[in-house]
């Protein structure tokens, strides 16, 4: 059994122009976090769907979601303060009502995750415990000193960028997040790191330029721009 749990309980504090969160923005006919939600709901192999939100918004996203009822059943739970925290209630939400072999796990923030990401995650989950989703850089790297200088280059042979959705084992992330909050560590980049923490190995999967995060105002006119 596989799980989707979408991470959708940011503040957007990067986005200063706008008041309301980013994940709920008007794009098109749809808002941001039902781009990603609608990519889950149709995938075949994808059982069970986790939203984890901001508690503010629980009852527009589930008069929101209404529409999507014939497809999947949706839970729609509270987030908490940091993207980690998030994940790990959206993984024990996980363990004690779904019960799942596998999770996926994604920022909603990129919201153009298509269906061949995710059967490219899931056609691996039997042969890795962990994965992520990477992109190898096009452009050049370089080191800028504190006057705002150029300093060094770096190769960018073996640099990737990370992406989203991760796919694990569940008892594999579950045991990782836990391991973490027993270090007292609360502020992971993503799940991936966790695994990294602890000496276990993440096979890393090539994902797609198009599948880039929401962060600016110049990603948002993108994101207008191709849909």
């Amino acid at each position: 059994m596989i799980t989707a749990i979408l991470l959708a309980a940011g503040d957007s504090l990067r986005l200063k122009s706008r008041v309301t969160p980013k994940q709920f923005l008007k794009l098109g006919k749809k808002k941001l976090y039902q781009f990603s939600l609608e990519t889950f709901l149709k995938h075949q192999k994808i059982e069970q769907i986790v939203l984890v939100i901001n508690d503010k918004f629980i009852s527009q996203v589930q008069d929101e979601i209404k529409q999507y009822k014939k497809l999947k059943t949706i839970h729609v739970i509270a987030g908490g303060k940091t993207r980690q925290e998030s994940s790990y209630l959206g993984l024990q939400y996980a363990k004690l009502h779904l019960k799942p072999d596998y999770v996926l796990i994604h920022d909603v923030a990129r919201p153009m995750i298509s269906a061949v990401l995710v059967d490219a995650l899931i056609s691996k989950l039997k042969n890795y415990p962990a994965m992520t989703l990477a992109r190898q850089i096009n452009d050049s790297l370089f080191v800028v000193d504190d006057k705002a200088t150029l300093n060094n280059y770096l190769g960018k042979n073996d640099i990737y960028l990370s992406q989203t959705p991760q796919a694990f084992e569940f008892e594999t992330i579950l045991k990782a997040h836990e391991h973490a909050r027993q270090l007292k560590i609360k502020t992971a980049i993503d799940d991936a790191s966790l695994l990294f923490l602890m000496g276990k190995k993440v096979h890393v999967v090539m994902g797609s330029r198009m599948n880039f995060k929401v962060v600016t105002e110049d990603d948002l006119l993108l994101l207008e721009k191709l849909i």
